[in-house]
């Protein structure tokens, strides 16, 4: 769970500071795609789905950490993740 939580946090900092500059870059209109709305606006999309992602990741963390439960990751052609009792 340290790593997950770690790599979550991590995440959560760069990602949100991208979507901090991005805006920043947007309304000086010195963004590097000009005049893209669209081309700015999946960008953001992406920031803000990398924050949820990293936001709940870290929140599986701590509530895994604090039940004593445990996180199995498997790739058996599919993603799995599976809970086990530590």
């Amino acid at each position: 769970m340290f790593w997950i939580g770690t790599g979550s946090i991590i995440i959560l900092l760069f990602s949100s500071r991208a979507y901090a500059n991005n805006r920043s870059l947007w309304q000086k209109r010195s963004f590097f795609l000009q005049n893209s709305r669209l081309g700015y606006l999946l960008l953001q999309s992406g920031n803000l789905l990398l924050i949820l992602a990293a936001a709940l990741f870290l929140i599986l963390s701590v509530v895994c950490h604090i039940k004593g439960l445990e996180l199995h990751f498997s790739s058996n052609y599919l993603y799995h993740m599976t809970l086990s009792e530590g």
